[in-house]
């Protein structure tokens, strides 16, 4: 099997050849995509108010509740949102592999989402006018250890379905051995269905567990909500090379190793290929 191009990326990157120096530049690739995809997820969990100190808060900042803040803050969404679905949808991938190489296009999509990620976190405009707060400093508290037991789980479901394929590093791994693209084994349907459901329904969830709702941050997590359950369908209805076995043919393809699981796409730091 003829092993696909690279693509425009990096000259070291791009070579043909399976040398030292390849093998050097497609690990650097592979580690700044990845440790860029780290500080997004690290970047979003100080900007929603998660235990990482990030020193930007999304209900943080003077009161700028204009008609043009809000219609700032949701094209700076829908600007995300194009890129995160429209890029995992596998026309647009086939269409992008003469140019990136089928073993480069996760980490390179990980890359520019990082990116948009972290733009979106700096370019918002703050609307922090409470709506309602916990008063109940149980209740509150309680609110505060869902949101951190949210992202536990959320990033827990990362790991069940494949760390290592989720974020590129397989695939950057068979680049530099000079091999090309292969999908992971099928995984039972069960097991498909389980880790993704549990990624979604932690995602949508994240931005709403806080003790205090304040505009900004409902317009975000009514507009992040309905752009995940979107997302979400579009994605099982394209799963790429994802494939699933009926489960009564796959009895133990759910306890394959987390190492041999595959992804699939999806939202924010969720399942996208």
């Amino acid at each position: 099997m003829t092993r696909p191009s690279e693509g425009p990326l990096p000259a070291v990157v791009r070579s043909g050849e399976t040398s030292p120096r390849r093998r050097i530049g497609l690990a650097a690739y592979g580690a700044v995509c990845y440790a860029a995809s780290l500080a997004s997820l690290a970047v979003v969990i100080g900007w929603l108010g998660g235990p990482i100190p990030f020193p930007v808060r999304l209900d943080e900042g003077s009161d700028t509740a204009r008609p043009a803040t809000f219609v700032w803050n949701t094209a700076i969404m829908i600007g995300f949102a194009l890129y995160h679905s429209f890029f995992a949808r596998t026309s647009l991938k086939q269409r992008l592999r003469p140019w990136i190489g089928r073993n480069l296009e996760r980490a390179t999509y990980n890359l520019v989402s990082a990116v948009l990620l972290i733009l979106l976190c700096l370019l918002w405009e703050p609307v922090p006018t409470r709506l309602w707060e916990l008063t109940s400093p149980a209740i509150a508290q309680g609110a505060a250890v869902a949101h951190v037991v949210l992202w536990i789980v959320h990033l827990t479901s990362i790991v069940l379905m494949n760390h290592n394929d989720f974020f590129g590093l397989r695939q950057v791994g068979l680049a530099m051995r000079g091999e090309a693209y292969r999908p992971l084994p099928p995984i039972s349907r069960a097991y498909y269905l389980g880790t993704r459901l549990t990624l979604v329904v932690s995602l949508i969830l994240i931005p709403w567990a806080a003790p205090v709702m304040t505009v900004g941050r409902l317009h975000f997590a009514v507009f992040m909500t309905g752009y995940i359950v979107l997302g979400a369908w579009l994605s099982n209805r394209d799963r790429g090379d994802v494939a699933t076995l009926p489960d009564q043919t796959a009895a133990g393809a759910a306890r394959v190793s987390p190492s041999r699981r595959p992804a699939a796409p999806g939202p924010i730091g969720g399942p996208s290929r």
